[in-house]
């Protein structure tokens, strides 16, 4: 899923999944053109889907990888089980 929009419903997304806690440069205003992506992957092994998420910060910014690692207190790094993620 890829979610773009303004400055302020990227921060929301970025606050709510409280990224910003665990990422500081998440802090920032998000430049125009920047958005959220948002992968679900399913492997042979449990768990056995997991979501992986980017941010690309400006039209020629490079996509790197987040962990949610303060969600809820049960977050996790960069390959999120889907389980953990949806709650």
């Amino acid at each position: 899923i890829h979610y773009s929009g303004h400055d302020t419903t990227i921060t929301s997304v970025i606050t709510a999944l409280r990224m910003n806690e665990d990422h500081i440069e998440l802090r920032r205003i998000p430049s125009y053109g920047s958005g959220l992506f948002f992968e679900l992957h399913k492997q042979n092994t449990e768990p056995k889907y997991f979501v992986k998420i980017f941010f690309k910060r400006g039209f020629n910014g490079q996509f790197i990888q987040y962990g949610i690692k303060s969600l809820g207190g049960n977050g996790c790094e960069d390959n999120c089980p889907f389980d953990t993620f949806k709650k």
